[in-house]
């Protein structure tokens, strides 16, 4: 809490609320398949990642499970920011410990929505350098989104999104 206090207060109250809330239209790099004439025959794919978008009810409730424990166990409880998530990364990070991440699913599902939606250089490094200006950017964009998506929603888009496996 005490370090969340120091980021809005640097941010200042004002500077906060004139950050943008609404995210630009992205979508994931998604595979291009071609087709003979007859419609069903598949004659090549394209594909900067090998991956395309699934609805939710077709995930597996246990991946479901596992990467909401893995990556945020409290999703189902924050409005798209864990406090107590924060202030611990920031007490141990700053005491030298080992780094910790503090992004909700719904602050990463933001992260890699800014970058895939970047038109320029610049914008997809400012969605991912590590600084208290992106983190506060972040929140801003999950409160929003806390209040437009439902969890399930958020949820089916950021298994969507996020990178799995090797990302070299």
């Amino acid at each position: 809490a005490a370090a969340m206090s120091g980021l809005a207060a640097k941010a200042g109250g004002t500077e906060f609320q004139k950050l943008p809330s609404e995210l630009k239209a992205y979508s994931s790099p998604q595979i291009t398949r071609i087709y003979a004439s007859d419609g069903k025959t598949q004659i090549s794919q394209f594909y900067e990642e090998f991956r395309s978008d699934v609805p939710l009810k077709d995930i597996s409730g246990y991946m479901q499970s596992a990467i909401v424990a893995a990556e945020d166990r409290e999703f189902f409880h924050h409005n798209g920011v864990d406090l107590k998530g924060l202030a611990r990364a920031f007490v141990s990070n700053n005491n030298g410990n080992s780094k910790q991440g503090a992004s909700t699913i719904t602050m990463q599902l933001v992260r890699l929505s800014l970058t895939y939606s970047a038109t320029s250089s610049r914008e997809v490094v400012a969605s991912t350098e590590d600084t208290p200006k992106r983190k506060i950017i972040e929140m801003k964009y999950a409160l929003q989104l806390e209040k437009e998506l439902t969890k399930s929603q958020i949820l089916e888009r950021y298994l969507n999104i996020v990178p799995f496996g090797r990302s070299e």
